[in-house]
């Protein structure tokens, strides 16, 4: 359950860009399945509330991981050996162990996103994605057509998402330009607000957990 203070103070940024469903939510309407319009203490205090090891990430880490995201190409539309091709993401060790939560829950090489003969995403309902997951991911990849990880993860398309900045807060990202009008290059410009305590319907979060590496 999520705090209530957490609840209560975001649903003033819960009008700024109203919820969708996962189901049904509209090529326009894309940006409506991010959780924005929440300030950074504010993200930090629900990462406090999920538990040990969990924060948003640095500058560093996000572009570590929009980079290797970017070096997944998929081919789960492709109708033919559906799956995941990756040219290897060294960047994220570097940058310290860490996972992104809300995106695809493996960056192992070997991970497949669950595809039928036809490339179209099939669901088990013994393994993931959930029920929920399954539908949504369905009309993400027919809405984007996904050619790399990073379009699916909408990491490049979506919102600015809150990163840590040495003892600061900044912005990265880069929305869809119908939008939220931008040149924003999120591999060198960083989004800072105008004010600290501003809620933009552009702005929203993607959580990381520090992970232990086995030996």
């Amino acid at each position: 359950m999520i705090p209530q203070n957490f609840r209560s103070q975001n649903g003033r940024g819960l009008t700024l860009n109203p919820r969708v469903s996962p189901q049904r939510f509209t090529p326009e309407q894309r940006e409506r399945l991010f959780l924005t319009g929440l300030l950074a203490a504010e993200a930090e205090a629900y990462a406090a509330w999920l538990g040990d090891g969990y924060r948003l990430p640095t500058v560093t880490e996000w572009r570590a991981i929009y980079r290797c995201f970017q070096s997944i190409k998929l081919n789960c539309h492709s109708g033919k050996d559906a799956g995941i091709q990756s040219q290897g993401c060294e960047a994220l060790g570097s940058s310290g162990s860490s996972a992104v939560t809300h995106s695809l829950p493996s960056l192992d090489a070997g991970f497949r996103l669950p595809c039928r003969n036809d490339g179209v995403l099939s669901q088990n309902e013994n393994s993931w994605p959930t029920p929920c997951a399954a539908a949504l991911l369905r009309r993400l990849e027919a809405q984007v057509r996904p050619q790399t990880l990073l379009d699916f993860s909408l990491l490049r398309g979506g919102v600015v998402e809150w990163v840590r900045d040495g003892n600061t807060w900044t912005g990265l990202g880069a929305p869809r330009p119908s939008f939220k009008p931008n040149l924003w290059n999120p591999l060198s410009d960083t989004v800072p607000p105008i004010r600290p305590n501003q809620r933009l319907a552009f702005f929203g979060a993607r959580w990381v957990r520090n992970m232990v590496k086995i030996p």
